[in-house]
């Protein structure tokens, strides 16, 4: 049930992490890849970032998802132009990916923490051609000495959370090069707060008499306000790097 609720509520969402077109469109723009490039896009929900490297390359997109109806819908997405033909989806849970191929690009926006940064960086290089490009974003602490109610709800909620500097040496640890990184603007997590917001407050109605239901709501509402106090000091972080 607590399953059902959490994807019932991100598959309502326009995209299941903070993001922008425009932000996805900057990070590729620091990746030097083929004419025609095959590209991993892992965790890719419902496809808000793939869809933007459909139509910004020339590329072959394997979106890879654990969740049926992200990728359902994604295809649905896709379908309204002639991008569908560079996307190609796959169900598979990003811990036991099996792909024989290697890519020129491997993207992963929001997602990574599920994997956990540092194991990602070195399970994902399996997966990515000598000189090809990896770009991901990460939580982090953007900002020093960050409230002691911020560190405790982050203790809990992620525990690996570091800072940018520490994310970086562990991109150079696994072995890459760093070619940028850029700190996600504040106007990606009002949007996807906005709509978050939206969407929970109409479940807090349809699950009025479900203890269970509310508790994941409770949860992202609980998300939204620990973003509002503390936001200042930790954000996303876009990391492009070379392998």
């Amino acid at each position: 049930m607590m399953d059902e609720i959490f994807y019932e509520m991100f598959e309502q969402m326009p995209r299941q992490g903070p993001g922008k077109a425009e932000y996805t469109k900057r990070a590729l723009s620091c990746c030097d890849i083929p004419d025609y490039p095959q590209i991993l896009d892992i965790g890719c929900g419902t496809g808000a970032q793939t869809l933007s490297l459909a139509e910004n390359t020339n590329g072959l997109i394997t979106a890879v998802d654990n969740y049926g109806p992200f990728l359902r819908e994604l295809r649905k997405k896709a379908k309204r132009s002639v991008i569908h033909k560079k996307i190609q989806t796959l169900q598979s849970d990003m811990n036991r990916l099996s792909l024989k191929q290697k890519f020129d690009l491997i993207w992963c926006e929001g997602a990574i923490y599920i994997i956990g940064f540092n194991k990602g960086l070195r399970e994902f290089k399996k997966l990515l051609k000598p000189g090809g490009f990896m770009a991901v974003t990460e939580v982090a602490w953007i900002k020093a000495n960050p409230p002691r109610e911020a560190v405790v709800y982050w203790e809990k909620e992620y525990p690996a959370i570091t800072d940018t500097s520490g994310n970086i040496n562990f991109i150079r640890e696994a072995g890459y090069e760093l070619v940028h990184h850029f700190i996600m603007p504040q106007d990606a997590w009002d949007e996807f707060y906005a709509a978050l917001k939206d969407i929970a407050t109409q479940m807090q109605e349809k699950y009025k008499d479900n203890k269970e239901a509310q508790k994941i709501i409770d949860y992202a509402v609980k998300e939204i306000e620990a973003y509002k106090k503390f936001g200042a000091f930790y954000g996303y972080v876009f990391f492009v790097m070379k392998n």
